[in-house]
């Protein structure tokens, strides 16, 4: 009885390391040659979740969506790169980039960029993960 036990425990213990670690080392997508499903204004998108986030996820949630606006902060960690892009008095649009390696010299606050991700929904900002920028001013 004590065998069938460990047995069971050790198989559960297997499955959920092999589980863990496919999520882990799962790749990011490479949105640079996607083909964004709408194109719009970091405001505007901001302002469309602000004014009905259930529409706005209608309309967005889970798709590749090209967004210019005007960087409102930077913060990179070792593997990421956030760019926040203005979008009204209460938040903005938070765009992940997985490559902190990134050049981002010629990008600073107040300059105008374009970014393209996937819309992953609202919390305080918008948020668009595995971004590419596509053109930046």
């Amino acid at each position: 009885m004590k065998k069938k036990i460990v047995y069971t425990l050790v198989i559960l213990v297997l499955g959920f390391g092999g589980y863990i670690y496919y999520r882990v080392s799962k790749s990011r997508p490479d949105l640079s040659n996607a083909t964004p499903a709408i194109s719009i204004a970091a405001t505007e998108l901001y302002r469309q979740y602000q004014a009905n986030e259930a529409a706005a996820n209608d309309q967005f949630l889970k798709k590749v969506v090209e967004v210019t606006g005007v960087v409102a902060d930077i913060q990179g960690t070792d593997s990421t790169l956030n760019i926040e892009l203005q979008g009204g008095d209460m938040g903005g649009v938070n765009c992940g980039i997985a490559d902190a390696n990134i050049k981002t010299n010629s990008l600073q606050k107040g300059s105008i960029v374009k970014l393209k991700g996937e819309c992953k929904g609202f919390i305080m900002d918008v948020l668009l993960n595995d971004c590419v920028i596509e053109d930046k001013h």
